[in-house]
């Protein structure tokens, strides 16, 4: 997984590099799950923030 420091949200599509013996077990998937939903929880209302005063920008 990546970390949040390092996200970015474009269309390019990039190839997954799976590896089969770092597969999670369902105590680490759901740890995993937490992790990521805290994180959005933190990080939405900054995004729509930055987006409405992008859109409000006049030129």
């Amino acid at each position: 997984m990546v970390g949040f420091e390092n996200l970015s949200v474009d269309s390019q599509k990039i190839k997954a590099n799976a590896n089969l013996f770092q597969n999670k077990n369902l105590k680490g998937i759901k740890r995993e799950k937490k992790r990521i939903e805290t994180q959005l929880k933190k990080r939405i209302p900054i995004i729509i923030a930055k987006m409405q005063s992008m859109i409000n920008i006049k030129f």
